[in-house]
């Protein structure tokens, strides 16, 4: 792996920053918060659900481990 690719790897870069502006510019475009707020609670939601799925049948505690020691 080059040391650039490890650079941008971890660079926040203007994605960062796409969040707080959406969320100012839907406050501003709307006068209030509630916009927003939903938003925000929708691509939580939207982000809950989507690392649900990839983490697959996986418990908390449920170390490949723990998994041999029960027997599973």
């Amino acid at each position: 792996m080059s040391r650039d690719h490890d650079r941008r790897a971890y660079a926040p870069g203007p994605t960062s920053a796409t969040g707080p502006f959406a969320l100012g510019l839907m406050h501003g475009a709307t006068g209030g918060w509630t916009v927003p707020m939903a938003a925000l609670a929708v691509t939580a939601v939207g982000q809950l659900l989507v690392g649900l799925v990839l983490s697959g049948n996986r418990g908390a505690g449920a170390t490949p481990a723990a998994k041999r020691a029960s027997g599973t």
